[in-house]
């Protein structure tokens, strides 16, 4: 009955357990997970139905997969030639946009140690080490080490912690570098400075992020895709990107500074 109930409730999922059904060779499998369903077994492999595979090792590697490649959150263009993913987790969202844009490269930012092992694992799973370059790094506003909180509630909830915060016990150190090295790196594999598509999910550190970069790096992004959090005002972040030349075409608001947002250059 309780999983009736659940059911029900997520009807409005409805077009998401679609594209998943289009999409995932195991869907339902993949769908009891993302619902929460108990006593289902991890770590657990979805094979989508054009042959890729993407272990995931609990419902929050679920949840990441059903976003990324049910929900759609992120739209890829076809023609992209480099896609840049700040906060890749287990790499859904690369092997997908890689998978959307078979010329592009894609550079893939993972800080935190267990998830950067699913990243690096799942790329390999599917052949993808010469067009993807996984880099063991975080976003900052600074080139220096950081400490991160670490949760035993999944990768999602691991963060950079403010300067200064001694609060949490449950941290490690990682290593930061900043927008413009992403863009030395681009110019180092490919040739250009020129980013096709941004993505950025670095739970809340897009506020310290965002108001750092320097329009003239800022110049180099077509198309910048992310998620807010509620560690900031997202004025501030809407602010500082038109500013730099964007126009927003997309602002799927959830709840109070929490949501996602598309911005392009105009």
């Amino acid at each position: 009955m309780s999983r009736l109930f659940r059911v029900v409730r997520n009807l409005n999922r409805l077009p998401e357990v679609w594209n998943a059904y289009r999409k995932i060779e195991n869907w339902y499998g993949l769908t009891l997970r993302f619902l929460g369903m108990n006593n289902l077994e991890y770590p657990y492999q979805v094979k989508t139905r054009d042959g890729l595979l993407l272990l995931v090792q609990d419902f929050c590697d679920a949840t990441t997969v059903w976003t990324v490649w049910c929900k759609e959150e992120y739209k890829v263009s076809q023609d992209a030639k480099v896609i840049v993913d700040l906060g890749a987790n287990i790499g859904a969202f690369s092997i997908y946009a890689a998978h959307k844009s078979p010329s592009a490269h894609v550079i893939s930012l993972e800080p935190f140690p267990s998830t950067f092992k699913k990243l690096v694992d799942n790329i390999l799973l599917n052949g993808l080490e010469k067009r993807i370059t996984c880099l063991s790094y975080a976003i900052s506003d600074k080139r220096d080490n950081r400490t991160m909180l670490s949760t035993e509630f999944g990768s999602a909830t691991n963060r950079l912690l403010e300067v200064g915060d001694t609060e949490h016990q449950d941290t490690l150190e990682i290593s930061c570098m900043k927008f413009e090295d992403v863009l030395d790196i681009i110019q180092e594999k490919v040739f250009t400075r020129k980013v096709d598509l941004l993505k950025m999910d670095i739970e809340g550190a897009e506020h310290e992020v965002v108001p750092s970069l320097k329009s003239s790096d800022l110049s180099y992004v077509q198309d910048l895709q992310f998620e807010y959090h509620p560690s900031g005002s997202k004025d501030k972040l809407f602010d500082k990107l038109v500013t730099s030349n964007f126009k927003c075409i997309e602002d799927d608001n959830h709840a109070e500074n929490y949501g996602y947002a598309r911005f392009v250059r105009r």
